[in-house]
């Protein structure tokens, strides 16, 4: 188990978050700051925390790493990740290993961009896709409005007895329905619902579905690569950005040109998700793509989850479409190397195959059954049989006698019950762990004056990238001029530029992923690329003994210096 200072059997609300992080503050002021993003509609503060040690140079000094918590307000087990994260991080920072992720690079921590949301669904009955407020109607519409019937602050399903109702108990277990067959004719069938009341004044049989949702806006379909208006894209909004939620992480890119990687956490899926979302991943750059694949077979390592690109799932394999996306924006919108982690899923922890790999149109009712059926003992064994509430009856104000009962959605089906909470995050906080050693950091080595003959010197530096990721992060960074090459210059006291110039641009250091390999059985094969380090020589006309410093810089991979002082003899 990972040492930490506080526990994780239980979600935090925005209270106890904000002061872990006051705390943070006074007790590390070295290694840690604390920032207000902005403010919700309903005043709550959306925190930034930065972390670094500031022994070895300041926060916006060095390559960043960036991890953010629930667009999806429902998804709060991605907060939880966040805050184990920095919690192992500062309380580890004395490690080696902590230590040198510490000196050498910098976290922004943004557990939770959407606190009106995961507020409201931590502490109500409701669910909810993102923020709290009406959209895309200003009124409720026609149709099954969830509402917590018997007051036990869940949730559930809702039967009662209908001829003309499409299901029926199971008798494998009674505490599951099945489809009624289509020659049967004799017996009690159902109606199921969620549990709550449909809209008055309109007989329930003209409304027997669930009402749209109240609160329908998608923090995932907003952003502006791929958007696509409501009619094509449901929950987009009337406009990319058009909550605070979304603009505020948007200005926070914008203002943060050292952040090189972003990793987003959603829940339920037990996958990691690459980009792109809205188009073919054949039509982005193919040395982004398979960057990102060897990346996540690090991840598959540590939590079992498989990677996939979104188009191909979504799209193309499971016949849906997610435009607007926030891995999108950040891709080919900012030039990050960006994906969601979807952890946790009920039905890959049952032995189900998974949800993203199977074929929607192919799967017959008895199989959603089985795997259901399947489901159900697995949390019989694991997680306790109390975790399904029994049919209960119950009085309902307009169908009459009424039964509820099954799982809490919220922490059984979407998020992991507290009981397993810390096993799951500690999975991808090991990837965590491993994901920031990859982000590119620029070095100063063989730096060195000769002398040529009196008061004329040739000065020599090179700056390498011994990191995974190239110094411009994505090669669609580089396409859309979202970075600008890297730099070395030489500075000093009266000194005379005989060749080069003080400031000299020497392009992208791709770094140890531009070292392309192929395995041929017992033949190993390195492909040319570029190279990996780059040397900048300067021909400069100075007194003996005059110090002088060079300065390599980078958008995104940091700063490196070095001083030498010219000699009097060769």
């Amino acid at each position: 188990m990972l040492k930490c200072t506080h526990t994780y059997d239980h979600y935090y609300l925005h209270e106890e978050i904000t002061a872990i992080f006051q705390e943070y503050v006074e007790k590390y002021p070295r290694y840690v700051q604390l920032v207000s993003l902005a403010k919700t509609a309903e005043g709550r503060d959306i925190w930034l925390l930065e972390l670094t040690d500031t022994q070895t140079g300041q926060f916006s000094q060095k390559p960043a790493y960036c991890a953010c918590g629930p667009v999806h307000a429902q998804e709060v087990m991605g907060t939880m990740n966040i805050m184990l994260f920095v919690d192992y991080l500062l309380t580890n920072r004395d490690e080696p290993e902590v230590a040198k992720i510490l000196a050498d690079y910098t976290v922004y921590a943004l557990p939770n961009p959407t606190p009106d949301g995961t507020e409201c669904y931590l502490t109500t009955p409701e669910i909810l896709r993102s923020v709290t407020r009406m959209y895309p109607f200003d009124e409720l519409q026609p149709g099954l409005q969830m509402q917590d019937m018997d007051g036990d602050g869940v949730i559930r399903q809702m039967r009662f007895r209908d001829p003309l109702g499409p299901w029926k108990i199971s008798k494998e277990d009674p505490r599951m329905m099945q489809v009624r067959d289509p020659d049967e004719t004799e017996g009690e069938f159902y109606q199921v619902f969620r549990e709550g009341m449909f809209l008055d004044g309109i007989d329930w049989r003209e409304q027997a579905h669930n009402a749209p949702e109240k609160w329908g806006f998608d923090l995932n379909r907003s952003w502006p690569i791929g958007w696509r208006p409501e009619a094509l894209q449901k929950g987009a909004g009337h406009y990319p950005l058009e909550n605070i939620e979304n603009r505020t992480i948007a200005d926070f890119l914008v203002n943060h040109k050292n952040i090189c990687t972003f990793m987003i956490y959603h829940c339920s899926a037990g996958v990691f998700f690459y980009p792109p979302s809205y188009k073919h991943p054949k039509e982005a750059p193919r040395d982004d793509i398979q960057r990102y694949k060897e990346v996540l077979r690090m991840g598959t390592e540590e939590t079992g989850y498989p990677a996939q690109n979104v188009h191909e799932t979504f799209c193309v394999r499971q016949g849906m479409f997610a435009a607007g996306s926030l891995d999108d924006f950040l891709h080919f919108g900012m030039g990050l190397f960006s994906f969601a982690c979807e952890c946790w899923d009920l039905e890959t922890q049952a032995g189900i195959p998974g949800k993203w790999d199977r074929l929607p149109a192919k799967e017959t009712a008895q199989d959603k059954y089985n795997y259901e059926y399947k489901t159900l003992r697995w949390v019989d064994e694991h997680i306790g049989k109390d975790v399904f509430k029994p049919w209960t009856k119950l009085q309902h104000p307009q169908l009459g006698e009424v039964e509820i009962g099954g799982f809490d959605y919220k922490f059984v089906i979407v998020n992991a019950p507290n009981s397993m909470l810390r096993e799951e995050l500690e999975k991808t906080v090991r990837f965590m762990r491993r994901q920031i050693k990859i982000l590119p950091r620029i070095e100063l080595s063989d730096v060195r004056a000769t002398r040529i003959e009196d008061g004329v010197y040739r000065v020599e530096a090179t700056v390498v990238n011994k990191k995974y990721l190239p110094t411009n992060v994505t090669t669609e960074a580089i396409n859309m001029k979202m970075v600008q090459p890297d730099t070395v210059s030489l500075q000093g006291e009266d000194i005379e530029f005989l060749t080069g110039k003080s400031r000299q641009k020497i392009g992208f250091l791709p770094g140890i992923s531009g070292i392309r390999v192929e395995h041929h059985f017992t033949n190993y094969v390195v492909i040319p690329g570029a190279p990996i380090q780059k040397q900048a020589t300067w021909v400069i006309r100075a007194k003996p003994g005059t110090v002088l410093n060079i300065h390599a810089d980078s958008d995104r991979a940091g700063h490196a210096t070095a001083q030498l002082v010219l000699p009097a003899k060769a």
